[in-house]
């Protein structure tokens, strides 16, 4: 059956279901939480989660957690197993008792595992966007970072970087928030494609000493995990998220 990871970096109130998991993300740097799975043991980069921010999570649920199916999630933001009309696809806000009600339709996560049986992951609702995501990278976040993605990448992976680069330059809708739920096989396939990326990105580039633009390699990922579905042609199921109060959608929304 399919586990579901919900990265937290702070401790707050959320619900809960029987395949939920919560992981403590950055907790080389925190005390211990009760009820949490900590991200700095076994094989881990919880050191760096200053740069990565719930990546460290990710990387931890890849090399010490061994479930067919995974999810990945966070702490204010969840898949729904109820269906929305269309407008609300991209996603919606509520507390965290609705929340919960939500989440009761299917307590065990049943639904979401058969869907994996039809499909490779799940994903959030696309997102139409009005501009391409290499400008929208570069309007929100820091441009030098994203060119010292694109030397990363055409170092280690040149076959992919003029599709990588055409994809960017146009515009798509575009799924968010690096959420997902998978089979294993795609976790494994995705994380040993994304984090010697990532690793060797930050041979390129110093991060930012800003508290919100220091999250380079997070912010990084949110795009490129687009582009390595499409690329790889990975039969997706989209489903709306639900968003507790803490959560904004991003401005493109």
């Amino acid at each position: 059956m399919l586990k579901t990871y919900v990265a937290s970096h702070i401790q707050t109130e959320q619900p809960a279901v029987s395949y939920f998991a919560p992981v403590q993300t950055g907790s080389a740097q925190k005390e211990a939480w009760p009820g949490f799975l900590r991200d700095d043991v076994g094989d881990h980069i919880s050191h760096l989660n200053r740069n990565f921010g719930e990546l460290t999570g990710l990387y931890w649920v890849w090399k010490n957690t061994t479930e067919d199916k995974v999810g990945w999630c966070h702490y204010r933001r969840f898949f729904s197993p109820t269906l929305f009309p269309p407008d609300q696809y991209k996603g919606v806000s509520v507390d965290v008792s609705l929340a919960q009600l939500i989440l009761d339709q299917n307590p065990d996560g049943s639904l979401f595992d058969f869907e994996l049986k039809l499909c490779d992951i799940i994903l959030p609702a696309m997102i139409p966007v009005e501009f391409a995501g290499a400008a929208w990278y570069r309007h929100v976040y820091r441009g030098e970072d994203w060119n010292g993605l694109l030397a990363a990448l055409a170092e280690i992976y040149p076959e992919e970087y003029p599709g990588f680069v055409k994809f960017f330059d146009e515009v798509h809708p575009l799924h968010f928030w690096c959420m997902f739920k998978a089979k294993r096989k795609v976790l494994d396939d995705y994380c040993e494609w994304l984090f010697p990326l990532l690793f060797h990105m930050s041979t390129k580039i110093t991060p930012s000493e800003d508290d919100f633009q220091c999250r380079v390699y997070a912010f990084v990922t949110e795009l490129i995990f687009n582009w390595w579905t499409v690329s790889r042609g990975v039969r997706a199921v989209h489903r709306p998220i639900i968003f507790l109060p803490q959560a904004k959608p991003p401005g493109i929304f």
